[in-house]
C-alpha cells in the first residue's frame, strides 16, 4: 500500500513539476544574466509558477525517495540522492522566490541599478545549483535501476547515463545548453513510467 501511494506520489509531483517547467521561462544558460533579467522581468506569474515547482519536486522526489527505500545499500543510497536533490532545490526556489523579485523590483522599479551584479551572481548560482541537484537525482536514478530488472532496469542506466554527460558538457559548452538541457527529459519521464510501473505491482526492489 505505501509503495502505491508513494508512486501515486512521485507521479503527481512529476506531472505539476512538467507543467511548472512549461510555463517557466526557457533559461537554461547560467552565465547569460542579460536575457534571464529580461525574461525574468517579463514573467508575469514568476512566484505562482516557482510555488507550483516546490509542489512538484517535493512530491516527485518524496515519492522517489520512497520508492527507492530497501535494504541494499544501492536503495538508500538512491533515497538520500533524492532527499538530498530535494533539499538543495529547497535552497535555490527560497531564494527565487524571496530574493530575486525584490532585487528586481528594487532595480526597475527604485533604479537602484547598483544591485544588478547581486541579481546576477544569484541567478546564475541558483541555475547552476539546480544543474548540481539534478545531479544528484540522475545518479539517483541509475542506482534505483540497478536494482530493477529487465528493459525498465536497462533504459533507468542508460537515460540516467545520458543526462549526466549532457549536463557535464552544458557546462563546457553554455551556448548549446538550450539543446543539451534536452536530454534531461529522458530519466524523467523514466520515473513516471517506474512510478506507473510500482502502482500496478508494488514488489519490494531486489
Amino acid at each position: 500500500m505505501l509503495k502505491r501511494i508513494s508512486a501515486i506520489l512521485t507521479l503527481v509531483g512529476g506531472l505539476i513539476f512538467a507543467a511548472a517547467t512549461i510555463f517557466h521561462p526557457p533559461l537554461t544558460n547560467p552565465w547569460d544574466v542579460s536575457y534571464a533579467f529580461k525574461e525574468v522581468n517579463a514573467h508575469e506569474h514568476w512566484i505562482l509558477d516557482h510555488w507550483f515547482f516546490l509542489s512538484g519536486l517535493t512530491l516527485w522526489l518524496i515519492g522517489l525517495a520512497q520508492l527507492a527505500d530497501g535494504e541494499q545499500n544501492r536503495s538508500r543510497n538512491a533515497a538520500r540522492l533524492f532527499i538530498g536533490s530535494l533539499t538543495l532545490w529547497y535552497i535555490i526556489l527560497a531564494a527565487e522566490l524571496a530574493v530575486l523579485p525584490q532585487l528586481l523590483s528594487t532595480i526597475l522599479i527604485e533604479g537602484k541599478t547598483y544591485y544588478q551584479p547581486i541579481w546576477n551572481a544569484l541567478f546564475t548560482w541558483g541555475l547552476f545549483a539546480g544543474y548540481l541537484a539534478m545531479f544528484f537525482v540522475y545518479i539517483g536514478i541509475i542506482l534505483l535501476a540497478i536494482n530493477d530488472q529487465g528493459v525498465l532496469r536497462m533504459l533507468g542506466i542508460i537515460t540516467g547515463g545520458i543526462a549526466l554527460m549532457a549536463t557535464l558538457l552544458l557546462f563546457a559548452h553554455p551556448n548549446l545548453s538550450i539543446y543539451l538541457a534536452m536530454p534531461s527529459l529522458l530519466p524523467f519521464l523514466w520515473t513516471l513510467w517506474f512510478a506507473i510501473k510500482r502502482m500496478v505491482n508494488p514488489h519490494p526492489l531486489k
